[in-house]
């Protein structure tokens, strides 16, 4: 047998990350040309891969992982979400903290794209999960930190874990639709962590800080509101309720209640025309606004210290 020696091999070199890369690209190779041929081997490729994450939490680990969701998702969901779990506990006992974010985010990076392919491939078993009401929470400090590749991570597992209901599998014919439970297991966990997702989106994009990915079409934090949108059947009241109080937390000498009113309506007018480029729109315009209003706040400041 085989996996003895990559055992061997793997701790012995276990804090070589380029050694634990080469190793792994060769377990993408097998894996990506044997197909669902590989469904035999799955349980001992994920426990290998889980075990070696624990001990040395590489990310070559969490992207192999990755691999036999896209191959295996549909046909093998259950010892999948299991290899999902574990990696995930894993994961956020390194990431306990701003400072750890800011520290690993390849990790973070990885982590975020190896759930976004979970849910585009197989959905069902963790929208039912506790753990994805986790993942929400962890990807809100990871829109904290200053990285570009974390942070399309970030918004592409959001943008998917939306677009599990309001588009249909992967796997479905072309044309089909959502499936009913999916989009109803969407919404019960925006009742439950959806404040904190949109919280979050809104306060990034309210920040100094740099917001990442505005420009694209999926890892970009104005696709997951504007799928939030879409959810039927009525998505654009969940996201009106949601943008609302998160925009109370943002003071009003950045955003003003007469500048909300005007957003906000033209959110609505974007949505109900379903223009998705006038929603973006809307979105960079808010960041661009609450930027230059940052500046110019401390350009007054430091008129006044001086």
């Amino acid at each position: 047998m085989v996996w003895p020696s990559l055992d061997t091999c793997l701790s012995a070199y276990a804090a070589s990350e380029n050694m634990v890369e080469k190793l792994c690209r060769c377990y993408k190779l097998v894996i990506r040309a044997a197909g669902v041929h590989f469904a035999p081997s799955l349980q001992i490729m994920a426990t290998h891969l889980v075990e070696h994450f624990k001990q040395s939490p590489q990310p070559a680990y969490l992207y192999t992982a990755s691999i036999l969701i896209t191959e295996l998702g549909s046909s093998a969901p259950e010892p999948l979400l299991q290899m999902l779990t574990s990696m995930s506990e894993a994961a956020f006992a390194r990431l306990q903290s701003l400072e750890a974010f800011t520290a690993q985010p390849d990790m973070v990076e990885e982590y975020f794209f190896l759930v976004s392919r979970f849910l585009e491939y197989c959905p069902s078993l963790l929208l039912t999960s506790p753990l994805i009401a986790q993942v929400v929470q962890c990807g809100m400090v990871g829109l904290q930190i200053d990285h570009r590749a974390a942070h399309a991570g970030v918004s592409s597992c959001l943008y998917h874990l939306i677009c599990a209901g309001t588009k249909p599998l992967k796997s479905a014919p072309r044309g089909s639709a959502p499936l009913p439970e999916h989009t109803a297991a969407v919404i019960e966990l925006l009742r439950s962590v959806g404040g904190v997702m949109v919280g979050g989106i809104i306060s990034g994009l309210a920040s100094e800080r740099p917001v990442y990915g505005l420009e694209k079409e999926k890892s970009n934090p104005a696709a997951v509101l504007w799928q939030i949108a879409h959810l039927q059947p009525n998505g654009p009241q969940i996201l009106s309720q949601l943008l609302g109080n998160a925009l109370t937390a943002v003071p009003t000498a950045v955003f003003s209640e007469e500048e909300r009113g005007a957003w906000t309506g033209q959110l609505g007018t974007a949505i109900t025309a379903r223009n998705e480029g006038g929603f973006f729109d809307a979105i960079r315009d808010f960041n661009s606004a609450c930027r230059r209003k940052h500046r110019a706040i401390a350009r007054t400041q430091e008129r006044a210290l001086n």
